[in-house]
Parts: C-alpha cells; structure tokens; sequence
C-alpha cells in the first residue's frame, strides 16, 4: 500500500509530538491524504489520542499544525537515510538517497524541547527500518592549519555503554587535550573559530596524540547508573602547536544531552 511511513520525536504523550510523515501516492481515506513528507506538530488538547482525520489528511484540523510539506514521493525497495537535529527550540530534518539530498527542513518551533523517538506507519505494510544512531550535535567552528578545520564528533553519552569521540583533519604527529564543560553563557569567539567550552569550569579528560592523518580517538565506559541524567555537555579539542593563526588547532564542539 501507498501509505504512510516516517518517525515521532518530542514525544509527551499520546497527543503531543512531532511528526514526519511520508507518503508515496495521494489517496483519499480519512480526507485527502497528499503525496509527499510532511512535518506536522500533533497537540491534541490533554494529550489525547488524535483522529484518522489528524493523521491522515493533509489539510490542518484543530489538533494538528503543518510545519513543512512537500510533493516527493518515496520509491519502493530504496533505501533511505534521515538525520534529525535536535535541540531545545531548533531542530533539522534531513532525507539523503545515497549521497543525494532529497529535502532539508530547519524549524525553531520550541513548542516540545525534548521528548521520546519512535517510528511511525499509517496504513503500510512491509516497511523495515534500519538502526538508529544518537551523536551529540556539532556547533561552533574550528580552525587549523589546513585549509578545512578539524572535525570532532562524538556519540550520545548513554549510561552503560562505551563513549566515543574522534577528531579527524588536525595537524598530524601533534600533541593536545580533550575537554569537556557545561555550555558557557556565550562562546567566546575568536573570528576564525570560537571556544565553546565553558573556561570558568572545565575538565580535562585525556591528552591527545595525533596520527600521521592528523587523527585523534578517545573512548570512555560510562557506568550503568545514571548518576547525572539529562545533563548538557560540551566538549572541545585543542591541538598545539601548529602552524594555524592562532598557533594552535582548534575542533569543532559538540554538544551532547547524558542519558
């Protein structure tokens, strides 16, 4: 069937969520359903469960609010990649076919700022979905001696699993340090980049080395007990010295929720 696929997130209750929803061809049922993906807010009042018409139609009703919508169809037997971005009061969708960008969405709703993730099917049968990835979210810049700054990422720092961060695109062979802070009240900008972690207060979890790449890892087993749940977390690499502008490299920061 030519139904409905796509996910929930800023999940609340039965009746309050976002909704990404993709359909492949129009059809009428509970009104007229269009093709296409749709970002929709639910806000059913109480948090109660929404009607077929809600779910369905592509027209707004009282429970239901389109953020974006467009005509795309999906393809059947075609694999699909979708990043979400989320953090309070801002979030991005993105929909890749292999390396092609298919639709990029960018919202500043703050009507939900946290919440559940789950899939979602309305009507369709035989859909597969694939593994979820958690990654803290990239922000701020670097800077460097090459031309394109170093590059950190780190995966979600979920309680009872293994922590990983790796810096790519550094100066190679080269000495450095890991740290790690609460976001500061403001970056503290440097033109070229901007120091993202709070300098008042911050930890320093490792020395860093890097490789003849220019590479660096760091993993960290974190308990199984939650001792902090929720907390916000920055964390930022420097790497020195190099021949950048300021003498040093200096990564990206990425910004990360415990769970």
């Amino acid at each position: 069937a030519p139904d409905y696929m796509g996910f929930v997130f800023g999940y609340q209750n039965r009746g309050s969520y976002y909704l990404f929803d993709w359909k492949k061809t129009t059809e009428s049922w509970f009104g007229v359903g269009n093709v296409g993906m749709t970002l929709r807010k639910i806000h059913v009042p109480l948090g109660a469960d929404p009607t077929g018409f809600d779910l369905w139609q592509s027209v707004d009703t009282p429970n239901v609010t389109t953020l974006f919508d467009n005509a795309i169809p999906w393809v059947a037997g075609i694999d699909y990649d979708f990043t979400l971005r989320f953090r309070p009061g801002n979030f991005t969708i993105e929909v890749r076919n292999g390396p092609t960008l298919l639709q990029a969405w960018t919202s500043s709703d703050s009507t939900y700022i946290s919440g559940r993730f789950g899939y979602y099917v309305n009507s369709l049968q035989n859909v597969r979905f694939g593994q979820i990835t958690l990654s803290g979210l990239p922000i701020g810049m670097g800077c460097g001696q090459n031309p394109t700054p170093p590059t950190l990422v780190a995966s979600a720092p979920i309680f009872g699993e293994v922590w990983t961060v790796r810096l790519t695109g550094a100066a190679p062979l080269t000495s450095g340090l890991l740290a790690l802070s609460s976001p500061p009240a403001s970056p503290l900008n440097l033109g070229l980049c901007s120091v993202e972690i709070d300098l008042t207060n911050y930890l320093t979890l490792t020395p860093l080395l890097t490789d003849a790449l220019g590479t660096a890892s760091f993993t960290l087993p974190l308990p199984q007990s939650p001792a902090f749940p929720g907390l916000d977390l920055v964390v930022q690499a420097l790497i020195a010295p190099t021949a950048g502008p300021f003498g040093f490299d200096l990564s990206n920061a990425v910004l990360m929720r415990t769970q």
